[in-house]
Parts: C-alpha cells; structure tokens; sequence
C-alpha cells in the first residue's frame, strides 16, 4: 500500500515550528510537541489516501495535495484526542494519551489541558488549508462539511452508548457514516479529486466509495475489538465487550450475550466463553460477510472509475489493507 508519510510530515514541519515559537503563552511549545509527537506516529493513511486521489485523476499541484494531507492527519490528530477524553482511553498510538500526560493525579486537569491542546490543533488545520493555492475555497467547504459530519456522528455514538435501548443495525450503519467513512475516506478522496478539479459524476462515485470504505473499516475495527489479539493490536483482549461498545456483535448477541457487554471485571474465561458464543450462533459469520461484502462492492466501484489500471490497483490495495488488517 502506497503511503507518503515522510512528505505530510516535512509539509506539517512549519506548523509545528511556528506553534513552539509562538511568544503568545509558555504553554506554546509543550503543545506543539505533544502535538507533533501524536502526530508523527500516525499511520498515514487517510493522508496518503488524499494524495493518491489527487495523482490518479491526474492533479498537477501535489504541494497543495500535501498541504492538505498535513491538515487532514492534524485533523485526525486532535479529535483523537478528544475521543480520549471522551473514552477515557489512557494510551494512543503506544503512548500515554495526553490527558494522562497532562493529569498530575488529576483527571479533570488532564482532560481540561488536554482539549485545549486539541482544540489549537483544530485551528491549525485551517491555517494549512489556508495556503492551498487552486480550489482553495471549495477545498475549505469540504473539509468543513466531511468534519462537521464526522462530530456528529461521535455525538451518534456517545448517545447510544448511554442508552439502555438496543440500537438497530441502521442505527449502528448510520453512525459509522458519519463517524468514520466522513474524514476517513470519502474526505481525503473527494478532496484529492476537487484538487485535480474532477467534477460530477466521479465525484459521487467516490462519495460511495468512501462510504463503503468507511463501513469496511470500522467492522474489521469491531472485529478486533473482540475477536484481535492483544500482543498485536495493543488493546486488552475482548476491549468492545470490556467497554459495552455498541457495535453490530451487541446487536446481534442474544440476549443473555449482552449482559456480559459492559462488564469492567470481566475474566478472561468469561470473554472467551463471550467469543465462542458469538462464533458459535453464527454472529461473527454474519458480520465478516458484511466485511466481505463491503470489500468486494468497492472493488467494484473502483473499476467504474475513469482512471488506470495502475491506478485502480494501488486503490484496491488500500481496500485489501483495510480487510485484512489486524491492528
């Protein structure tokens, strides 16, 4: 799978070196190096993703490409972030997340120090966007409308997590619209595209794509949330059943399945009895057809699209990547 980390993160070298310098407060440079240090450590994809979109349709401006690339991977950065406090998750990207960082045997400090450093992220993805020099103003609409999204669809999910209701498998779909296949695809896509200025129909297509994308994603996410093992994805085993996430494994469970769902004390030989259940009445069958599914219709799309085979290829790395990944 074709990435360009290297070149997002020499692109995103002069935010940083501009957020440590600032005179403004001392709190400056602490922040842009926990920002950069999170950053950095990111995988790339949905930057790269960007940028590929943006070479296959034949884009000429790769630095405005790489600018964007940078603010999409800030993005990503700072809403991770956010979505630690909002967890309570205690590492990211094999690190101490920031609130914990920032705790100083007090939680609600780290959490309170901890947006505040995301949210100056968040700004600065505006001041990379603001150097794109062609498109730029279709360009800041996407990413604002793809962002806006992609919150509404975490409020989607904190809400069903506090609900006793069961929530209905469009439900769950719905919320990984939003949350996921927004900013993780059909963003860097669109975007990429709108810069080698494809319009119309190709730009709907890879609206679906992303989609697709995004659903194909988040499920192989779920499955490694209960069924990934630990020395590879760095999360305890069973962590979904651990956390009572809501995914389409607790839709799906029986009944008696659910209470286990949430259970903070939960045994190891309890969580493997959990997995052997949902193996054995055909749950996880059920969602790795879904997996499946989604993986072979974006292969299909991709074939519509008017680029080459070269290129289609490299797409469908991606799509290979993404079901078969184990972290």
């Amino acid at each position: 799978m074709i990435t360009f980390k290297e070149d997002i993160i020499r692109t995103a070298e002069a935010i940083f070196r501009r957020l440590r310098s600032d005179p403004a407060s001392p709190w400056a440079g602490d922040v842009a190096d926990k920002l950069e240090s999170l950053f950095e450590k990111g995988k790339f994809i949905r930057g790269s993703l960007l940028v590929l979109s943006h070479d296959i349709f034949g884009g000429i401006h790769r630095d405005d490409a790489l600018q964007c690339a940078a603010a999409l991977e800030l993005f990503e950065t700072s809403i991770l972030i956010h979505d630690d406090v909002i967890d309570r998750d205690e590492t990211r990207r094999g690190m101490p997340s920031i609130h914990t960082q920032y705790s100083k045997n007090d939680v609600h400090h780290g959490y309170s120090m901890a947006i505040c450093a995301a949210d100056v992220g968040l700004f600065h993805v505006y001041e990379l966007l603001n150097s794109v020099s062609h498109n730029k103003t279709e360009i800041i609409s996407c990413f604002t409308s793809y962002m806006t999204r992609c919150v509404y669809g975490e409020m989607e999910d904190v809400e069903m997590s506090t609900q006793n209701e069961i929530p209905t498998e469009d439900e769950v779909l719905r919320c990984y619209k939003n949350k996921t296949s927004t900013y993780s695809f059909q963003l860097p896509l669109v975007a990429g595209a709108v810069l080698a200025y494809t319009h119309g129909k190709t730009i709907e297509t890879l609206e679906s794509l992303g989609e697709n994308l995004g659903l194909l994603f988040q499920l192989k996410d779920d499955e490694l949330g209960v069924f990934g093992d630990e020395k590879i994805t760095g999360k305890p085993v069973g962590n979904d059943i651990r956390e009572g996430k809501k995914t389409l494994y607790y839709v799906y469970s029986v009944p008696e399945l659910r209470t286990y769902f949430g259970k903070k004390k939960i045994s190891e030989t309890q969580i493997r009895d959990v997995q052997r259940i949902l193996v054995e009445s055909g749950v996880k069958n059920k969602v790795s057809d879904m997996i499946f599914l989604y993986k072979n219709t974006s292969k299909e799309m991709i074939d519509t699209l008017p680029v080459s085979i070269k290129f289609r290829n490299e797409l469908k790395s991606f799509v290979d990547f993404f079901a078969n990944r184990e972290k």
